[in-house]
Parts: C-alpha cells; structure tokens; sequence
C-alpha cells in the first residue's frame, strides 16, 4: 500500500504548481534531512537547453521555485 500511495502523491503532485508541490513534498518527508534536500534543490539554478539563433535570447539558470521578497 505504501507504493501505491507513493505513486498517487507523485501523480497528484504533476497536478501543482511548483511552489504547491514542494510544501507538499515537505509536508510528506518524515525526516529533517530530507526536507533539507528538498529545498537545497528546489532552489538551485537550473539550466535548461535552448535553441535559439541568437546569444542575447539565452537566459540565465533559474531555480524551479521563484523567491518572493
């Protein structure tokens, strides 16, 4: 049962905004450690593949949750 419910959070979580998923995600982990990981993650820079003609288009690396001051 408990990858049947592991499964369902996960698809559940596809469902969310990114900033819903990762409290859910921190609300789910049963440990300090990995919620430690979990926010180490979400907010490093990412980089992702583009393909453009042009340099000037290319934007920088940002992390998958934005941070709101």
């Amino acid at each position: 049962m408990r990858k049947v419910r592991a499964r369902a959070d996960l698809e559940l979580d596809k469902a969310k905004t990114p900033q819903e998923r990762l409290m859910s995600q921190l609300l789910r982990s049963p440990s300090e450690e990995v919620r430690k990981e979990l926010l180490q993650k979400a907010f490093e820079a990412k980089e992702s593949l583009l393909l453009s003609a042009d340099e000037d288009e290319a934007k920088e690396p940002a992390p998958d949750v934005s941070i709101r001051v």
